[in-house]
């Protein structure tokens, strides 16, 4: 109970490996009786290119928050014979791999993440998940958006058991006011009989998502050019502008900003260094009526070296990174210049 995780860089995990794995099992007569997670916090960290998962959570997890990370490219080849989609996820909240596991995820909140490019689903939730809220969130390039998954052994669970039973446990799950734009293959699954209240998001398009299915309260039909949805998926109204933690995106096709034009805080992903390829901060407000940048912020990975964005909010926007040496002779600069998304 009770633990924080902040402000790391977790990359380039091989093997079996999950970038933060979280595990207690609740097995009624077995040897994990009462296991739990709650009240943990994991904030403002960088997590990619693990074989697994960026985070991972195992059993019975509740009352805990998931904020403000960058989970990103997670996923590359399997060992043969083994799931496809245990591999490359970004947020799995899952069961105990044991069939006799009785653990519930209740009241996880998960916002303001990017979550991108990751090989398989951005966040998926299984069974006797319940008052889960994913919410201002940037969900974007992934094979499968979010799943909400009653079936353990299905083509999207990262964890499969012959002997483990569907669960079509659900309830009280909220995934509203996200951007879900760029996933392949869909947007939002929901395989739970319950319907999953998805409103208010952007789905990459204007005219809302895709997947020629209607909403089940108001039965409008998702005839958009966004992500695909599957059945049991409540749209209907959707946000027609990008909504998510980060409302402006910047890219030169290599390099990537996103930005809160309301609170500042951004995150930079780039290339160029061998040992960095991230900065954050949360100087970068839009000064002169919301249409200029100017900033100057630490890079979270190294306080000697910063970061200077400026141009356009709705142009372009140049970006100036300043590597400190040892002395000042050692200074060395790079600079992007990137497009409005």
């Amino acid at each position: 109970k009770g633990v924080v995780f902040t402000n790391n860089e977790i990359k380039e995990i091989k093997g079996n490996g999950d970038g933060l794995l979280l595990w207690a099992r609740k097995e009624p007569g077995g040897i994990y009786v009462n296991s739990l997670l709650e009240n943990i916090t994991i904030q403002n960290n960088n997590i990619h290119n693990t074989r697994r998962s960026g985070i991972e959570a195992a059993g019975e997890f509740k009352n805990s928050t998931i904020s403000n990370n960058y989970i990103h490219d997670n996923g590359f080849t399997p060992e043969p014979g083994t799931p496809g989609a245990k591999y490359g996820n970004g947020i799995v909240l899952f069961k105990d791999h044991a069939e006799s596991d009785s653990s519930v995820r209740d009241h996880i909140t998960i916002t303001g993440n990017a979550i991108s490019n990751n090989t398989h689903s951005g966040v998926y939730l299984s069974g006797s998940s319940i008052n889960n809220s994913i919410s201002s969130n940037n969900i974007e390039n992934n094979k499968w958006g979010i799943v909400l998954d009653k079936d353990p052994n299905s083509s999207y669970s990262p964890d499969p058991n012959p002997a483990k039973p569907v669960d079509n446990t659900t309830g009280g799950n909220l995934v509203n006011n996200n951007t879900i734009s760029g996933n392949s293959d869909i947007g939002v699954y929901n395989s739970f009989s319950a319907n999953i209240n998805a409103t208010q998001n952007w789905w990459g398009a204007k005219n809302g998502p895709s997947g020629g299915v209607s909403d089940p309260q108001t039965g409008k039909v998702a005839s958009g050019n966004g992500d695909k949805i599957s059945s049991n998926v409540r749209f209907d109204p959707w946000s027609q502008i990008p909504v998510g933690f980060y409302d402006k995106k910047y890219s030169n096709g290599t390099n990537t900003l996103w930005v809160n034009t309301s609170t500042g805080k951004f995150i930079f992903s780039f290339s160029g260094y061998a040992s960095q390829s991230f900065c954050s901060g949360t100087k970068a407000i839009p000064k002169i009526r919301a249409s200029l940048y100017m900033t100057s912020d630490k890079c979270s990975e190294d306080a000697k070296d910063r970061i200077n964005i400026s141009g356009n909010v709705y142009g372009t926007v140049k970006i100036t990174l300043t590597d400190r040496g040892p002395s000042f002779r050692d200074m060395a600069f790079r600079n992007y210049t990137l497009n409005p998304l």
